[in-house]
């Protein structure tokens, strides 16, 4: 289990359990998981974007549907259903997590 920034590199990981358990379990039962749903995983404050004054947005995590919702995690609405402006959300938080995937991608052809 690891965290990715936007540049591909690791900032976490997270390396020892077994292959038969979930994403959601491992992540909560990891340094990790717990660092994050207790408030401990020292995520830096909200910041405004760059060249504006306002609103300050918080930084967060993009997991998929497996991982328990907290303050810091982002993850995608269910496929049933969806408004418009939810299928957008979804769509854009794949986007977000190819991040990551990438990442392991750059890390396997090493």
């Amino acid at each position: 289990m690891t965290i990715a920034d936007a540049q591909y590199k690791f900032v976490a990981f997270d390396i020892g359990a077994f292959g038969r358990t979930n994403d959601s379990r491992v992540f909560k039962n990891s340094c990790m998981g717990r660092s994050l749903y207790s408030g401990k995983f020292e995520i830096p404050e909200p910041r405004s974007l760059p060249s504006t004054s306002n609103p300050a947005l918080p930084f967060v995590l993009v997991g998929d549907e497996a991982f328990q919702m907290c303050g810091n995690l982002l993850k995608p609405y269910s496929s049933h259903g969806l408004t418009y402006p939810q299928r957008v959300f979804n769509y854009r938080l794949t986007r977000a997590r190819r991040m990551v995937q990438c990442a392991f991608g750059i890390l396997v052809a090493k």
